[in-house]
């Protein structure tokens, strides 16, 4: 999958090598997929795993169209520096909620 969005720097002019590319992410987008939902599955208390999936694949699938929904639109009306400072805040503070949840697991790990 990475690869494939390495490779897309290098397709646009070429249709044949951007169907490659393409078919190349679909394949890595549809392996990687089922390992957060097993992820999710085997975190899950029994008795909510249908409820689990149900929800992770809704955020999932809020993420995958809602994103470049709300992108595009930063971009149009606050301009390409907003969004990029947007994605980086988020970046940071998810940095440092699992830094704090991994301080708050060393007791229980020891």
């Amino acid at each position: 999958m990475c690869l494939s969005i390495a490779l897309f720097i290098f397709s646009g002019a070429s249709l044949a090598l951007y169907l490659v590319v393409a078919a190349l992410f679909g394949v890595g987008y549809g392996v990687s997929y089922p390992i957060p939902v097993a992820m999710a599955a085997n975190d899950a208390r029994e008795d909510l795993s249908a409820q689990t999936l149900q929800v992770f694949a809704l955020t999932y699938f809020i993420g995958i169209f809602g994103f470049p929904l709300i992108a595009g639109w930063m971009i149009v009306e606050l301009g390409t520096l907003s969004l990029l400072g947007f994605c980086c805040s988020a970046c940071r503070d998810q940095g440092n909620t699992c830094a704090k949840a991994v301080n708050n697991l060393k007791p229980a790990l020891l």
